[in-house]
């Protein structure tokens, strides 16, 4: 539908608007097609489809947008441009020309930011429209930050998709090997010991849990959970500082980092450090805001 121009005064306004720092924020993209909300809701089907909650029908819309649409993130007009580039080949189902476009943004070298989300949808094309495993997976691998867990998803998937059980086990192996926290490591050899069962080798399986039950303790789980218990302590602490202070933009920073920690637990499967984070952060901010606790505790309380 067509809009009416915008007379002088208002027209200026306009531009002030779209180009202050909180709108930036809002839709790092401003040259995207769809509304910012519509990417956020194929975010959040992903998410769900990585652990493992999706509707087939929601399969369905997420298969559809991704092969037309790129993860996106800030950037200039330039990088921008390269985006729309790919995208464009992508509707008229050139993959292969999307990919070499994006390539020749990651050899401009980009923001860190966007070398990585960069990486993932060259991962995302070669595994969901080229059918080529080998690259998907070395562009999955170097995936940082919160899109890691997807990558990691997506990786094993790619293998898995190719009948390669090997190749993906020797892969989790190697990542449990590297892992930086314990949690982690025990949730990737968790992942390792499901790839073997989903595959029928049971031997493979029992040695991994066996394994977990002889290099973790109940009190490695207790310490395990206690660190994240601390994490959301000390994180609601400096929030109820800045409330204090009305400091309540950087308040708001500090409880949205609290919702993408206890999304990277959920989507690296990390159940026992999830629920601990999870209890503590209700706890904290239900004590922080004065609210009541939510419907669902109150109903379990009314009928034990």
């Amino acid at each position: 539908m067509r809009t009416r121009q915008l007379p002088g005064a208002a027209a200026l306004a306009a531009v002030f608007w779209l180009l202050a720092p909180g709108v930036r924020a809002a839709e790092p993209d401003p040259w995207a097609k769809e509304p910012a909300d519509v990417r956020e809701r194929m975010i959040e089907l992903s998410d769900a489809e990585v652990a493992g909650e999706i509707a087939p029908e929601e399969v369905e819309e997420l298969t559809k947008y991704w092969a037309t649409h790129l993860r996106r993130c800030p950037m200039n007009a330039v990088e921008s441009a390269h985006y729309s580039i790919a995208e464009l080949h992508l509707q008229r189902g050139n993959a292969q020309a999307a990919a070499a476009d994006l390539q020749k943004l990651l050899e401009a070298n980009p923001s860190p930011e966007l070398r990585t989300v960069t990486q993932f949808n060259l991962g995302e094309l070669y595994r969901r429209r080229l059918n080529d495993a080998t690259s998907a997976v070395k562009h999955y691998r170097q995936v940082e930050g919160e899109l890691r867990p997807q990558a990691l998803h997506y990786m094993l998937a790619a293998l898995s998709e190719t009948g390669k059980p090997e190749q993906a086990a020797k892969l989790l192996e190697e990542l449990a090997a590297g892992a930086k926290e314990k949690g982690e490591q025990l949730a990737l050899l968790h992942r390792l010991a499901r790839l073997y069962r989903q595959f029928k080798m049971e031997d493979q399986a029992l040695a991994v849990y066996q394994r977990i039950t002889k290099e973790f303790t109940p009190a490695d789980i207790q310490q395990i959970c206690d660190a994240v218990v601390r994490e959301a302590n000390d994180t609601i602490q400096k929030i109820a500082a800045l409330r204090q202070k009305e400091e309540d933009e950087a308040a708001d920073r500090l409880e949205e980092q609290l919702h993408r920690r206890a999304r990277s637990l959920r989507l690296t499967q990390r159940w026992d450090e999830l629920k601990a984070f999870n209890d503590a952060v209700n706890k904290g901010l239900e004590k922080l805001h004065g609210t009541e606790p939510p419907r669902e505790e109150q109903e379990r309380k009314a009928n034990p």
